[in-house]
């Protein structure tokens, strides 16, 4: 009887180790057709405009296929953002986003501010340099119930701006609950009360 649960002891922190993270959403841009102040297949574009650059157009991060820049060319100021449709998103659960950046080396001023989150929760990213490769975030968020969707905006709003944030491999994730957390309680439980009675 101790043997098995000690053995339950083990297994559930197997368990626990091996939970992992189900993607919700995800978009590497690599389907999109390149295009300038074009749509995307995935999001809507709701201000004013995007472009879909990278390989044999604007590729300034040759090796990493497609990629948006959320500054379009429709006009100067052209600060685009972009957002999913419903995901489903459930009200204090935690969920991983990550996504990786640069900027449009065409002459744009810097700072250039990306904004991006879920719903109303939102966050910006100031890109003080232009990166030589494209820089992997990582960020967690507790959804707070406010707008079902992913965005991803830039709004740096400065005059004349013909350049923007890049964007590229996009995966947002649901963090789960530690699986054997609570096999592993009811575990040492038992093992408690089989050493009381074993001690009586």
């Amino acid at each position: 009887m101790v043997k098995t649960l000690i053995t339950a002891v083990a297994l559930s922190f197997g368990i626990a180790g091996s939970a992992s993270a189900a993607v919700v959403f995800s978009d590497d841009f690599n389907g999109e057709a390149l295009g300038l102040s074009t749509t995307l297949d995935n999001w809507t574009v709701t201000t004013p405009s995007i472009d879909v650059i990278g390989t044999g157009s604007f590729d300034f991060y040759p090796g990493n296929g497609n990629y948006l820049d959320l500054n379009g060319s429709s006009a100067p100021n052209s600060e685009g953002r972009i957002e999913t449709a419903a995901l489903g998103l459930v009200a204090g659960k935690k969920y991983s986003l990550t996504f990786d950046y640069g900027t449009n080396s065409s002459p744009g001023p810097l700072p250039a501010l990306l904004t991006f989150g879920l719903g109303t929760d939102l966050i910006t990213l100031v890109i003080n340099a232009i990166p030589v490769t494209l820089v992997s975030a990582s960020y967690t968020f507790i959804y707070n119930g406010s707008g079902d969707w992913l965005s991803f905006a830039d709004t740096s709003n400065t005059a004349d701006d013909q350049g923007g944030p890049v964007l590229d491999n996009v995966v947002l994730s649901a963090v789960p609950l530690p699986a054997g957390g609570l096999l592993l309680l009811g575990a040492l439980g038992g093992l408690a009360a089989m050493r009381r009675r074993k001690s009586i």
